[in-house]
């Protein structure tokens, strides 16, 4: 798995050993970012069920200003929280139930990957 586009292109991130969790591919990922083009450049962007984070991690190469990547996961998280560190980058991660977040968040989003 790597990050597509961006400042951050070709970058290998750190992933789940197996199949329990299926993170979103390449190709997939490429085409969502290409049809949102430009929208996430200054965006505040939310990953709900974020897993390793690549999403969210995407939105940062390609210039989101805000990114919130939620999961419920211990595991999710510290992957997420590797991820970042091998980019130099930060985010809001929230260890966290979508709905708990949800309830409890006061910002708004402009691109939401739910």
């Amino acid at each position: 798995m790597r990050i597509v586009s961006g400042k951050h292109k070709g970058r290998v991130l750190k992933t789940f050993k197996g199949d329990d969790i299926r993170p979103t591919s390449d190709r997939a990922k490429e085409a969502l970012f290409n049809i949102l083009g430009f929208k996430i450049v200054n965006s505040n962007f939310l990953d709900m069920f974020s897993g390793t984070g690549s999403m969210g991690i995407e939105a940062i190469s390609r210039g989101a200003k805000k990114v919130t990547l939620v999961d419920s996961s211990f595991d999710s998280i510290k992957i997420i929280k590797d991820n970042l560190s091998l980019i130099k980058e930060n985010a809001n991660v929230e260890n966290l139930s979508a709905d708990v977040f949800l309830k409890k968040t006061a910002d708004k989003f402009d691109i939401i990957f739910f």
